[in-house]
């Protein structure tokens, strides 16, 4: 019908403004303003003529491919970064999605009833899109701002990716079940209800685990930053307590040799104090330093 082809234009047109806020929340644009209208136009452009297939497993895995897409090409993102947040958005569409489907299958009596009436599809569409976006706004929430650059162990990012790829394959598994069931009894309703909450709850703590991995990491690298640069501070603190005992050594040795010098010169005995003079000047303390090069900093260190 096309009725129901112009609204599900309106859904997938609903879905990129969704995205467009959530992802220009958390990072930061690398192309001009129009040229992210055009990308997002394309890439949902594409994935509202792939839906035509109607084949459900296909229409996710476009969905993940155009936001990885519209994040590597709009955002200053990794693409490790970019994969994750693409699954988490797809996982939280398709329980929020799976969600509404139950409860309006349990009040309608029949799962299928939303891909049959159009006014079905227009409230199964509307409060879908509407928790859909309120759950994006917790996310920004639970992200607090901008995203840092922080790296975070590769092992990390394939748990969590492992762990978006299932949670989306088990609603995809429950999906089909139910398309194939069509009529659920009631405690069999119930149950997947529950499990679409459950579903929805999971992705939350996803991402809620991810941004905490994300700050922990951060925390950690502060920690070693300090503890550095306490050790440096330490060593620095250190050479100047042996400059300045350098120093007074020096100072005591050269207050010795001049009372030598003042006796000699006292006693008339001035070739004596030439030649003591001579030999005070050859002492290594009392070199000129070495230039190796015009850098200080890297010539103390090469003499050294």
């Amino acid at each position: 019908m096309t009725e129901e082809k112009l609204w599900y234009a309106v859904i997938y047109f609903a879905e990129a403004l969704t995205a467009w806020q959530f992802f220009g929340s958390l990072f930061p644009s690398r192309i001009p303003f129009w040229k992210r209208c055009v990308l997002y136009g394309v890439a949902y452009a594409v994935a509202y003529w792939a839906f035509a297939v109607s084949i459900v497993p296909v229409n996710t895995l476009l969905f993940v491919v155009c936001n990885w897409g519209v994040l590597l090409l709009g955002y200053r993102i990794k693409w490790m970064r970019a994969a994750v947040h693409s699954l988490l958005l797809t996982g939280l569409v398709l329980s929020t999605e799976f969600l509404i489907a139950m409860l309006l299958g349990a009040f309608f009596r029949d799962f299928n009833k939303y891909q049959n009436d159009l006014v079905v599809l227009v409230l199964f569409s509307i409060l879908s899109k509407l928790i859909f976006f309120f759950c994006t706004r917790l996310y920004v929430y639970i992200a607090k701002g901008k995203e840092t650059e922080e790296p975070i162990p590769l092992p990390v990012i394939a748990l969590l990716v492992l762990f978006c790829i299932s949670s989306i394959l088990v609603i995809l598994f429950l999906f089909l079940l139910c398309l194939w069931v069509k009529t659920l009894p009631t405690f069999g309703g119930v149950l997947m209800i529950c499990g679409g909450l459950g579903l929805l709850l999971v992705n939350i703590l996803l991402f809620a685990g991810y941004q905490y991995l994300q700050r922990t990491n951060k925390n950690y690298r502060a920690f070693l930053l300090l503890q550095q640069k306490s050790q440096a501070d330490e060593e620095y603190y250190t050479a100047l307590q042996e400059q300045y005992d350098s120093q007074r050594v020096l100072i005591h040795d050269i207050h010795h040799h001049l009372e030598v010098i003042k006796e000699m010169t006292e006693k008339g005995d001035l070739s004596a104090a030439v030649q003591y003079v001579g030999d005070v000047e050859k002492l290594p303390a009392l070199q000129k330093q070495i230039r190796y090069c015009t850098n200080s900093i890297l010539n103390a260190i090469v003499v050294r």
